[in-house]
């Protein structure tokens, strides 16, 4: 079984087995999309969240005492893990607005920030499906479903300490695009490889 903890003190996960096709790229990366920009109201979303825990309401009231809560994956939603190191690439920057413009815009969807190996890691929230297409090279960014857990912090927190949200959900089912992922993550893989090249 798979397991990821995010918590502020570190957090750890066993080695991944399946190893899915590779998706279709989307171009452009960055270019203009169609974005919601509604919203509905903060206690609908944080309910819709919390509905992913077999017990939500205990999930309700510990975001409510400002506790961070281990949601399972692979029901409402999936993750994928991304290292800082990537997404800073990808978006030239390692400035919260700077990420939570690409998080919006690009990802279109809520991106959570903490530690993978004592190093600054981002999850983003995509949707589940039981057999979806995913390289199997992308080994630093897995996608984590079923069998797999992720610490999630109150919706309302959105600054350091970590893990906080670099943009929270703004609706309920509001997630990230897979295929705007898995972009942003072989531009930041390009990114990197480049600057290495160049020294």
């Amino acid at each position: 079984m798979r397991q990821i903890t995010v918590t502020r003190g570190g957090s750890t996960v066993p080695q991944e087995t399946d190893r899915p096709p590779v998706p279709p790229l989307l171009s452009p990366l960055f270019g203009a999309a169609a974005v919601r920009t509604d919203s509905d109201p903060s206690e609908a979303v944080a309910a819709w969240l919390a509905g992913a825990h077999p017990k939500p309401k205990r999930v309700l009231r510990h975001w409510e005492a400002g506790a961070d809560e281990l949601l399972p994956l692979g029901g409402r939603f999936a993750a994928v893990r991304i290292p800082g190191a990537i997404l800073h690439a990808a978006v030239g920057s390692d400035d919260d607005q700077a990420l939570t413009v690409v998080a919006r815009d690009t990802l279109r969807g809520p991106v959570i920030a903490g530690t993978y190996a004592r190093r600054r890691t981002y999850w983003a929230l995509v949707p589940w499906r039981a057999h979806v297409y995913w390289p199997s090279y992308l080994t630093d960014t897995p996608y984590l479903g079923s069998g797999s857990y992720l610490t999630v912090p109150p919706p309302t927190c959105i600054k350091e300490p970590i893990p906080y949200w670099v943009t929270p959900p703004r609706y309920r089912y509001d997630l990230c695009s897979r295929e705007h992922v898995f972009n942003v993550i072989i531009r930041g893989c390009s990114a990197m490889s480049r600057e290495a090249g160049s020294r």
